[in-house]
């Protein structure tokens, strides 16, 4: 599991587009979450609950998984109510332990209209 630190945004925002390159052994699965802290909320940001990309934290297109190489990834969330802070968890689950997920090139994009 790898989550970030909360990003305070100076421009509120509606939407996340997250890209990042996972190596993916056909053993294991990742799923990435997120949760947005809303400008008229006065829930302290450590309170609010985790929310599945795509409501299952898969990515927007199907990415078969490869033992060998990088592959590229999206997950997208658009139309949320707008917000002023963001963090991102990444779960990697898998059957053996010797055969983890790796990121890399992780982006994350804070989207406005």
């Amino acid at each position: 599991t790898y989550i970030t630190r909360k990003v305070s945004l100076k421009t509120p925002a509606q939407g996340l587009r997250v890209t990042a390159d996972f190596f993916r052994p056909p053993t294991t699965d990742v799923k990435v979450l997120y949760k947005v802290l809303n400008t008229d909320v006065e829930t302290p940001f450590d309170d609010l609950g985790w929310k599945y990309f795509n409501t299952t934290g898969a990515p927007d297109t199907t990415t078969e998984a490869d033992a060998r190489n990088y592959k590229e990834y999206e997950f997208t969330a658009d139309d949320l109510n707008e917000f002023s802070a963001f963090s991102i968890k990444i779960v990697g689950q898998g059957t053996n332990a010797a055969e983890p997920i790796r990121i890399r090139d992780l982006r994350v994009i804070a989207l406005a209209t």
